[in-house]
């Protein structure tokens, strides 16, 4: 949870688009417009709410895939 509360510290020293990227980079399952919807969200979770949002995929990124997988196959 350190780790997190650190992360946050870090976030709020960058404007919006450096720390998009930088979440991009950490924590590639999730897209970055995933970070860019919710990061005014990120920034006011706590530690251990942001480990929860951090460790899943973006679900509308996941159901894309799907979908496109699903059109290939048809």
């Amino acid at each position: 949870m350190l780790l997190h509360a650190l992360l946050q510290e870090a976030l709020e020293g960058m404007d919006k688009k450096s720390a998009v990227d930088h979440l991009h980079e950490l924590f590639p399952t999730n897209s970055k417009s995933f970070f860019n919807r919710n990061y005014l969200h990120i920034l006011t979770l706590d530690p251990i709410g942001l480990s929860r949002i951090l460790g899943h995929s973006d679900p509308t990124a996941d159901k894309a895939i799907r979908n496109i997988e699903r059109s290939a196959a048809a």
